[in-house]
């Protein structure tokens, strides 16, 4: 896939959005849920998924897309760490591969650019990582607060 596929985002009618002057109020049709979903088939469809699988406390894994919420940001902070010195794939000699590094990188553009503007405006006043991973969660965990309120 091209880099431009694979930053651009959701289509226009799928975005994630809130009302203008608001954080909480969603505009449109699209829920958190639905975003989610939507989220989840395009990262797999664009072949970006491998950086979203992780393994949670009990050994098992999971894609925090589909189960974000059973895992917390420390081991989500963890498994990029180990993607991007290469550890997941070999801890004796870990090599980074290149391959989900980039991914990393282009599923965080993907993410936001996947939120309305909107929201978008929101979510760019908070602190966060730049690796799509990690923002997803933290998008996630803060749209899910925003959106409760």
């Amino acid at each position: 896939m091209t880099q431009q596929a694979c930053t651009e985002g959701l289509k226009e009618e799928e975005l994630l959005e809130v009302e203008p002057g608001t954080t909480s109020k969603i505009k449109g049709a699209v829920t958190l849920m639905t975003w989610m979903r939507n989220l989840k088939r395009e990262v797999d469809n664009l072949g970006m998924d491998s950086v979203f699988f992780l393994n949670d406390p009990q050994g098992q894994e999971v894609n925090i897309l589909a189960q974000y919420g059973s895992v917390t940001l420390e081991q989500v902070q963890a498994n990029v760490d180990s993607i991007r010195s290469g550890a997941i794939i070999d801890p004796v000699v870990p090599i980074p591969c290149l391959y989900d590094q980039q991914n990393l990188n282009w599923s965080y553009y993907y993410i936001r650019n996947s939120l309305g503007p909107n929201l978008r405006a929101v979510m760019d006043g908070k602190d966060h990582d730049s690796h799509g991973q990690v923002f997803s969660w933290q998008s996630l965990e803060r749209c899910k607060a925003l959106l409760q309120t």
